[in-house]
């Protein structure tokens, strides 16, 4: 299988779930009138409420847990504590292999979307999630600061990789998530929280986390009562900054762990490529993961795919800061808005001119047909204008 999709100056890999491509007859064809170079096809995800406005089967997809698609072996994870679940009855079994099987016969490559320590169904105790300095515990958000939880995810990047014949994979929370969490139905945009409310609600005190803190030396009593003290009040920033060395540090070595762990798991796996979701915040807590600039172990990874949804100079920034200090550097984008064709075309038109070596579409299944024509009218205007 060829990488011609995964680098070059405006090649497109476009996103999608198993059952966006099963049972459409259409889906290819319009994969290919997008002038796909890649498709990312959800290997292990978690649980969503979806729209598949163009699929002639059905209309809303609910994906109830956090699953692995691809095939895998359920003996890797026996004797782990975290378990892995299949999907349901809302995809029919084998689809992920099957939705392979056609993209690559039509030509485009395969690459697996993991979503890592985003993990919502009662396959960990909460032992493993992150935990807030109140004690709420979030129960879509697997804590990478443990053990089990990297060893578990390095098996989900084995397992998909080896069983779900991949040559590359795209990762995305691969590090900590925070209290924001676009799921379920969430409530909780009303509770007027600033920016640093937010960083220090998303701080975790799991047992791994507090004995982090402990080896540096911090007093993790006061930093709990610092927290709990100060959200919600004007002092929130100072703490934040306060304690900011301290808790980015712990962050630090957690992230590079799990990435020491599932970069060789993948290559031994035979993925020649690993892509990671990433910000160029160290506060970023999310599907997109804080990099670091000076980051070794970050050298196994093929790309960084930035945040670019929202068109506007903070994406185009962003994605200039990352290809200064990164090889390779994809911008996700989204074909979900409101934009014109020109719009989006001038758009991603500066962010290839900001560095970015490729797109990355979400998403295949989501969007309107309208969104659609839009995002083929964008992309075939940059190819004129490029050619």
């Amino acid at each position: 299988m060829s990488d011609h999709g995964s680098s070059g100056a405006g090649a497109l890999s476009v996103y999608a779930y198993p059952w966006d491509v099963t049972g459409d007859p259409a889906a290819l064809d319009v994969l290919t009138s997008m002038d796909a170079d890649r498709v990312v096809l959800a290997a292990a995800y978690h649980s969503v409420r979806a729209a598949t406005p163009r699929h002639p089967r059905h209309k809303v997809v609910d994906a109830r847990w956090s699953a692995i698609y691809a095939p895998f072996r359920r003996e890797a994870f026996a004797a782990l504590p975290i378990a892995p679940r299949a999907p349901g009855g809302w995809v029919t079994e084998g689809a992920f292999a099957r939705a392979r099987r056609s993209i690559a016969e039509a030509g485009m490559d395969v690459a697996g979307w993991l979503a890592l320590t985003h993990v919502d169904s009662e396959s960990a105790s909460d032992e493993f999630r992150v935990v807030n300095a109140f004690g709420d515990v979030y129960a879509y958000a697997l804590c990478p600061s443990h053990d089990a939880v990297i060893e578990y995810a390095s098996t989900v990047v084995r397992e998909t990789v080896d069983a779900g014949e991949l040559s590359s994979i795209v990762v995305e929370a691969w590090s900590q998530l925070g209290v924001a969490h676009v799921s379920q139905h969430d409530k909780t945009s009303t509770a007027g929280w600033t920016a640093a409310d937010l960083q220090l609600l998303s701080i975790c005190f799991c047992i791994a986390c507090r004995r982090l803190h402990l080896a540096q030396g911090a007093d993790v009593d006061a930093l709990r009562a610092a927290v709990r003290a100060s959200v919600g009040s004007a002092r929130a920033q100072s703490v934040r900054d306060e304690w900011g060395a301290v808790v980015l540090a712990a962050r630090t070595r957690s992230r590079r762990r799990m990435l020491s762990a599932i970069l060789p798991a993948a290559h031994d796996a035979g993925a020649a490529r690993v892509e990671l979701h990433v910000d160029d915040d160290p506060w970023a807590t999310g599907p997109c993961g804080p990099i670091g600039t000076d980051d070794d172990v970050a050298a196994g990874v093929a790309a960084v795919v930035a945040p670019a949804w929202s068109p506007g100079a903070v994406a185009v920034e962003r994605v200039r800061r990352l290809s200064q200090s990164h090889r390779e550097v994809a911008a996700y984008v989204s074909a979900l808005g409101t934009e014109s064709a020109e719009a989006l075309a001038m758009f991603w038109e500066e962010l290839i001119a900001a560095g970015a070596g490729s797109l990355h579409l979400y998403h295949f299944g989501l969007a309107s047909a309208d969104r659609i024509a839009t995002a083929i009218a964008a992309r075939a205007a940059i190819r004129e204008r490029t050619h």
